[in-house]
C-alpha cells in the first residue's frame, strides 16, 4: 500500500521550534520561524512545541500560553497561503487536541481492565490535570474551544453522564474534580460567559463544588485548598479579577 511521505515544515523543525518556545522570549523566536516558513505544517509544529513545552513545565503555563496568544495577535503574523490566519489554525488544532484529551475518563470506564492504571495516579505529571490546565488557558486566551472542555468541567461538578463518584473510583473522581477546579480558577469568568448553555448556573456550580467537598471527593491536602478556593470563586460569581494564573503552584508547591 502506498504510504504518503511525511515532509517536515523545515529541517529539524521539531527541536528548533521547541527551543524557540523555551527561549526567554518565545514570541519573536517563534514568529521568526513562521515568517521564514509560512505553511500549515509550520503552524502545526508551533502547536506541537507549545503542548510539549507546556507538559514539560506546567509551572510555566502562563508564560507559554501568553506567548502563544501574543503570537496569534501579532500584526507581524503572516497569513498562511494568503488566506488562513495563524489564530484560526491554532484554534482548530488545539480544539481538536482538547476533544481527544478529555476522552480519558470515558476510555477508562469502558475498558477498566485494559486501561493504564498509572494514568489515574494523582500528581504533577498527571496528563489529565495538565490537560485541564492547558484547557483553562485555552479558554482564557481564546486559543481553543471544544465541547469536551466544558464537558470536563461539568463532569467534575458531578451528575453528568461521565461523572465519577467517590464510591465508583476515588482516584478518578479526584482527578475530575481537581481538573474542574483548575479550569474554573484559571478562566472561570470566560467559561461561564462563553458556555452558558453547557455549564450549570453559577449558584448551582457553587453548590455542586461544596457537595464534592462534603463527599470527600478530594483528599490531597493542597488540592483540598484549591477546591475551597474554587468554591469561593463560584460564590463570588466567577468575577474576572478572581481568575488566577498560578493554580498549578498552589496544587504542587514543592515543584515550583
Amino acid at each position: 500500500m502506498y504510504q504518503p511521505e511525511f515532509t517536515e515544515a523545515f529541517p529539524n523543525c521539531e527541536q528548533i521550534m521547541l527551543d524557540a518556545f523555551n527561549s526567554p522570549d518565545p514570541v519573536p523566536a517563534v514568529l521568526g520561524l513562521i515568517q521564514a516558513y509560512p505553511s500549515v505544517q509550520t503552524v502545526e509544529e508551533v502547536v506541537i512545541a507549545y503542548r510539549t513545552a507546556f507538559h514539560s513545565a506546567p509551572t510555566r503555563a502562563y508564560h507559554f500560553a501568553k506567548a502563544l496568544s501574543d503570537i496569534c495577535e501579532s500584526p507581524d503574523a503572516p497569513l498562511i497561503y494568503d488566506a488562513h490566519s495563524i489564530s484560526d489554525l491554532i484554534d482548530g488544532q488545539l480544539s481538536e487536541f482538547h476533544n481527544l484529551s478529555f476522552t480519558f475518563v470515558s476510555q477508562c470506564r469502558r475498558n477498566p481492565e485494559s486501561f493504564d492504571q498509572g494514568a489515574k495516579i494523582y500528581g504533577p505529571t498527571n496528563r489529565y490535570l495538565i490537560n485541564s490546565l492547558l484547557s483553562g488557558f485555552s479558554f482564557k486566551y481564546n486559543l481553543g474551544d471544544s465541547p469536551s472542555q466544558s464537558g470536563a468541567v461539568g463532569d467534575g461538578l458531578g451528575g453528568s453522564r461521565f461523572s465519577v463518584s467517590v464510591e465508583d473510583d476515588p482516584s478518578l473522581c479526584q482527578l475530575q474534580v481537581v481538573g474542574t477546579c483548575i479550569q474554573l480558577l484559571t478562566s472561570g469568568s470566560e467559561i461561564v460567559a462563553k458556555k452558558p448553555s453547557s455549564i450549570r448556573p453559577v449558584e448551582e456550580m457553587a453548590t455542586k463544588l461544596r457537595a464534592q467537598k462534603a463527599a470527600g471527593a478530594v483528599t490531597d491536602p493542597e488540592a483540598l485548598k484549591v477546591l475551597e478556593l474554587a468554591i469561593l470563586h463560584a460564590e463570588s460569581g466567577f468575577k474576572e479579577e478572581n481568575d488566577i494564573t498560578n493554580v498549578w503552584d498552589l496544587l504542587f508547591p514543592t515543584t515550583v
